[in-house]
């Protein structure tokens, strides 16, 4: 019942978190945002000025005008800024995966006292950045990873005093990128 019930907690805080969501932006990641729009807009009204000069340009003005105005270099750099945009406004979304990681520490204190074992969290690649939704879809399945290695996996300070292993035991979260994919380890020592 008491599993039953931390379930239910756990689907009515998603649910909650997936009506209402927010998120910190650094606000390095803003400005940049903020610089990339006044940029395109700098292009944009090239592009204005070139098209105004060619509407109202003879028929044998034409040429020596798009070859003035350079319109494959006004093109590149509109599809520079563009991707620019895109990745920064991607990135917007990206959090370090360290405030889903700490949240953790709670849980393992009152695991410890709840198993009558002594268990340390710690922690590497925090700094590895996820996008917020994904981050929000980890909780719950981390949550049962490190109950499981706090119920399976860490033995009695006795019992692990007596396979020569330290009296406290250790649970490791870390993050990495690999191959384009962000790996999330749990560990147990």
């Amino acid at each position: 019942l008491v599993e039953q019930s931390r379930q239910k907690e756990a689907l009515a805080r998603r649910d909650k978190v997936e009506k209402i969501s927010t998120i910190r932006v650094a606000s390095e990641k803003l400005d940049r945002l903020f610089n990339l729009i006044g940029e395109l807009v700098t292009v944009q009204e090239r592009l204005s000025q070139v098209s105004g000069k060619i509407r109202k340009a003879q028929p044998g003005e034409i040429e020596n005008l798009l070859q003035e105005f350079d319109l494959e270099g006004i093109s590149e750099e509109v599809s520079l800024l563009t991707n620019s945009l895109r990745d920064n406004a991607l990135s917007v979304r990206m959090l370090p995966v360290e405030s889903t990681f700490t949240k953790f520490r709670r849980l393992i204190h009152d695991l410890s006292a709840d198993l009558d074992k002594e268990i340390d969290l710690t922690m590497s690649g925090t700094d590895t950045e996820i996008d917020k939704t994904v981050i929000d879809k980890l909780d719950e399945p981390l949550m049962h990873m490190i109950r499981n290695c706090a119920d399976h996996g860490i033995e009695t300070p006795d019992e692990r005093l007596a396979a020569g292993k330290p009296r406290r035991g250790t649970i490791h979260l870390s993050a990495e990128h690999v191959s384009g994919n962000v790996v999330i380890h749990v560990r147990e020592r």
